[in-house]
């Protein structure tokens, strides 16, 4: 709560700096403020920030909808497939948003440990839907996978001067954990 306080807090002011700007002076003074604020490492943080708290929160409604889908109508139904196809979508973009941040390699590194984990929390949800299939260590395996990413973003996004890239990820990862395990709750 404390760093989506935060981020509420730096993009209000973002707001109020931009409102400001577009008051009472000259026109070109106002392209001077706009541009100093989309060339600043601190804005693009910020919007940095913001477009993956977006991405990640639709991840984890994504996950819980699959995994809610698959319980009602089956894991091997179109409504499941399609569930997983829109997580898909959401996971690219969440790599494209973040991939300025990496060099090739840590993007590739990124994308396999993120698509890894996707899949963790799958299973995870469906272990929680289904409680006989209480096979594989999923948890072990997403804390594993959580410390992984945390750390390719956290070594990413220090030329942005942006440390709580890596925390977004961990307390997202956590309300994802509390969400499934409260789908198994429900049943």
């Amino acid at each position: 709560m404390h760093v989506r306080r935060r981020l509420l807090a730096t993009l209000l002011g973002l707001v109020a700096l931009v409102a400001a700007g577009c008051g009472e002076e000259p026109r070109d003074e106002q392209a001077a403020v706009s541009q100093r604020l989309e060339a600043s490492p601190d804005a693009k943080a910020v919007e940095l920030r913001a477009e993956l708290a977006s991405l990640l929160e639709e991840e984890v409604f994504l996950i819980t909808h699959a995994v809610r889908s698959g319980a009602r109508a089956g894991f091997d139904s179109e409504l499941y497939d399609a569930a997983e196809k829109e997580l898909e979508r959401t996971t690219e973009k969440l790599v494209d948003t973040l991939s300025p941040l990496f060099d090739a390699r840590r993007k590739d590194g990124f994308r396999r440990r993120l698509d890894r984990l996707v899949d963790l929390a799958l299973g995870y949800g469906r272990e929680q839907v289904e409680p006989g299939r209480a096979d594989v260590a999923f948890r072990r395996e997403i804390d594993e996978s959580r410390a992984a990413l945390a750390s390719i973003l956290a070594d990413s996004s220090r030329a942005l001067s942006e440390k709580d890239l890596a925390n977004h990820l961990e307390l997202t990862l956590d309300e994802l954990l509390l969400a499934l395990d409260r789908l198994g709750r429900d049943r």
